[in-house]
């Protein structure tokens, strides 16, 4: 290396050989300058990275070739201000720094200054290195950084992440706010802190199962630093850090879900009891009924059978007439007793098709001439549905007649059975008196109508107006092939 001597340095002797070769097989830029700011060494490297030659740059301004303007006022001050006090805060210190090349271009460096005094005369050395790759990769590590926190942070329940000796190397925001801990208590915690009783040897088992065979899950109380006991959904998988195996997992709050389920038993309970209760007023309600039917009916016929008996064992009539009358009384409450027995009892569904329960059921009231039934089955009149459907149509049939005798005044209904794809369908229309659905609560005997087909995945549907008749309509779905 040939370093010329500035014309303002004074005289100096040349550096010797082997400091020459040092300099200029440096790795790093190194620069000179003397006590005035004017450059006086300038190895290759700083040849490559500014873009001055040393023929073109010693003797310049080092603050005008390399420092960015906004920065060259500061960086004189500070010069002028070590020169004339020898008070400093930069000199023997790594800096990361600004600098600009030839063109203009500004970029990062790391610089260090050495002040050299020699022979009596005193100048600087600095060296340089470009740290602009550096400065890449740590924003781009930066940038992972914050999105993996970002990514953690934003996770709905808590993250945690750590080694085989259960140290805590990572974990979210969430895990904090929740467990009510600071991050530094988290540092010094192990996980099976956070449980305790019977479930922290569950947990101490899953993790071990988790290390073992790769991922686990366990429900458990996450005791928190109020005391508190969460009802938590842990999940662990094992991935490597820097080669070593740790624990990467989630604690999902179930306190949601308890609330619910609770409430969804609470409501079941309910339901149950309605239900219960229902049933049990529909068959009080019934034997009522039967009870007052057995006395109004069947009791006086049979009353009156006696009587005419108690005639003619005591010889007080012995006319054919009375005999016949006794007969026909006996055949009135043996009828009764038929029809009461019919009503009660389910159609004997192994033995006969749908058609033919339908039709034996509205033949049987039609006899009475209280009401004019018609029916069609379409579809489904050489088919068998299963013993369920079966009997939930039949028995919504004899409901809804009953309740059509009974309240309606009507003088026709007409019955419609049909196959629709995968759904037996049934319509009831009657010509009766109809009502308000919105002035009328639903009785027993819809209800259970309505109950039996939601109970098979069907639907019910009741639409009726003042003076206009009622109609229902029932969809039940069937298997293929019913």
């Amino acid at each position: 290396m040939n370093v010329q001597q500035n014309s303002n340095s004074g005289n100096r002797d040349d550096l010797n050989e082997k400091t020459r070769l040092i300099i200029d097989a440096a790795l790093d830029a190194i620069i000179g300058i003397d006590i005035n700011g004017k450059i006086i060494i300038w190895n290759p490297q700083a040849e490559a990275l500014f873009g001055w030659t040393r023929q073109e740059i010693l003797g310049e301004s080092l603050t005008e070739k390399i420092v960015p303007e906004r920065f060259r006022e500061r960086h004189d001050s500070g010069f002028r201000h070590y020169i004339q006090t020898g008070e400093q805060t930069t000199l023997n210190r790594k800096l990361e720094i600004f600098a600009i090349n030839r063109d203009a271009y500004e970029f990062p460096i790391e610089l260090s200054i050495l002040p050299i005094k020699e022979n009596g005369h005193e100048f600087f050395c600095a060296f340089i290195r470009d740290i602009s790759e550096r400065k890449k990769s740590e924003k781009i590590l930066t940038q992972q950084k914050e999105f993996l926190e970002s990514l953690i942070n934003g996770l709905p329940g808590i993250f945690y992440l750590y080694n085989e000796q259960r140290q805590f190397l990572l974990w979210n925001h969430n895990f904090q706010v929740v467990s009510g801990y600071s991050s530094d208590e988290i540092k010094g915690m192990e996980p099976l802190q956070f449980f305790e009783g019977d479930e922290r040897d569950l947990v101490g088992e899953r993790i071990a199962t988790v290390f073992e065979n790769g991922e686990a899950e366990v429900e458990a109380h996450f005791i928190t630093k109020r005391s508190e006991r969460l009802p938590y959904l842990f999940s662990g998988c094992r991935i490597l850090v820097d080669g070593k195996p740790c624990l990467m997992g989630m604690g999902i709050d179930l306190s949601e879900k308890v609330r619910l389920q609770a409430e969804f038993d609470k409501k079941t309970r309910q339901i149950q009891q309605v239900m219960t209760t229902a049933v049990i007023t529909a068959q009080e309600t019934e034997r009522s009924k039967l009870g007052q039917e057995l006395h109004d009916n069947v009791g006086q016929v049979l009353t009156t059978v006696k009587l005419y008996v108690e005639m003619l064992r005591d010889g007080i009539l012995q006319t054919p007439d009375l005999f016949n009358k006794a007969l026909d009384h006996l055949q009135q409450s043996i009828d009764e007793i038929r029809r009461i027995s019919k009503r009660l009892s389910a159609p004997t569904l192994g033995s006969i098709t749908l058609i033919e329960s339908i039709k034996e059921l509205v033949e049987s009231i039609n006899l009475t001439r209280r009401v004019h039934i018609l029916y069609d089955i379409d579809g489904v009149s050489t088919k068998e549905v299963n013993q369920k459907v079966h009997l939930a149509i039949y028995r919504i049939v004899q409901e809804q007649l009953n309740n059509i005798i009974k309240y309606a005044e009507a003088t026709e209904v007409r019955i419609l059975i049909k196959k629709v794809e995968a759904h037996l369908s049934l319509s009831i229309q009657d010509d009766g008196k109809g009502f308000d659905l919105k002035a009328r609560r639903e009785g027993i005997g819809l209800n259970n109508m309505k109950t039996r087909a939601e109970s098979l995945g069907g639907s019910f549907k009741l639409s009726t107006q003042p003076a206009k008749g009622c109609r229902i309509d029932v969809s039940i779905p069937i298997a293929p092939g019913e």
